[in-house]
């Protein structure tokens, strides 16, 4: 009879150990997933931080490229500019002076 008792009892604890058991896993596997989100959540913060970051530098970049562009057009037409214009200019003046 005593056997019996003590092998109920040994099943008891087994059983009590084991919920308990499953009981800490789950509890553990919560903590772990809200973890894993909340470090999920700031990394994609910060990517998108740096995305914000790179894009402002990169159009930064851009205008100046295109800045320089537009100055070195602009140099480069000036003595055409300025040819056609006194090329008009003696358009206008040589009429006047021959006739």
């Amino acid at each position: 009879m005593t056997t019996w008792i003590a092998a109920t009892m040994i099943q008891a604890r087994w059983r009590c150990y084991h919920v308990k058991r499953k009981k800490l896993d789950k509890a553990t596997t919560t903590i772990q997933r809200i973890i894993r989100a909340f470090l999920v959540r700031r990394m994609l913060l910060k990517r998108r931080k740096a995305i914000v970051i790179q894009r402002h530098a990169r159009g930064v970049v851009t205008r100046n490229r295109l800045r320089a562009k537009h100055r070195a057009a602009a140099r480069s037409s000036e003595p055409i500019c300025a040819a056609t214009r006194a090329q008009q200019k003696h358009a206008r003046i040589w009429p006047r002076l021959l006739g």
